[in-house]
């Protein structure tokens, strides 16, 4: 029995030494371990920390975006209404131009400013006519009488092209004529 005890005996404590073995074996690698989990412990602290600085970053910058968002459909709103105004005010300006152009494109403003031209060269003969019939009349009495009675038909027959369905006067620019009066020199022609 002895003998069992101590082959028994020598049996553990060949274990124990083994065990004891392992364990000097694992007790470094259990010190780097458990220094590796603080360490990680202290690295997992710091990211949550700039995990939630980041997160509230990121919340700052989508109320931005939201505030810029507003600012730039209320800018556009305003821009929308400003061009809207210009070309009112553009359509406004053409049309005043228009009206007082008398036409609405070019070839017609053309046309019409070659009209207004002639019209003045027909307006400088008849002044040039009427001076040269002034200048005959003007030289004797009975001429100023017929010239007053010439400027009364002027006048009469300006009125009647202002108001031709004024049936009052209708027939006074139909009656009076520019003929020169008895006795008054002829005009030339």
């Amino acid at each position: 029995r002895q003998d069992l005890e101590s082959a028994h005996q020598a049996r553990v404590e060949a274990h124990v030494e083994k065990a004891e073995a392992e364990l000097s074996q694992l007790r470094p690698m259990a010190t780097r371990s458990h220094a590796d989990l603080t360490t990680s412990s202290l690295d997992n602290e710091g990211l949550r920390s700039r995990n939630t600085e980041l997160q509230q970053a990121l919340a700052a910058a989508q109320q931005s975006v939201v505030s810029l968002s507003n600012q730039l459909q209320d800018s556009e709103k305003r821009r929308e209404l400003q061009a809207a105004d210009l070309v009112r005010q553009r359509d406004e300006v053409m049309e005043i131009n228009a009206q007082l152009c008398g036409h609405r494109n070019a070839k017609q403003k053309i046309q019409y400013l070659l009209k207004v031209k002639e019209e003045k060269e027909e307006l400088k003969k008849d002044k040039t006519r009427l001076e040269a019939i002034v200048k005959n009349l003007a030289g004797s009495p009975a001429a100023a009488a017929s010239l007053l009675s010439a400027r009364t038909i002027c006048d009469a027959n300006d009125y009647s092209m202002q108001y031709p369905h004024d049936s009052n006067h209708a027939n006074d620019s139909t009656n009076l004529s520019l003929a020169p009066t008895e006795g008054a020199p002829a005009t030339p022609g």
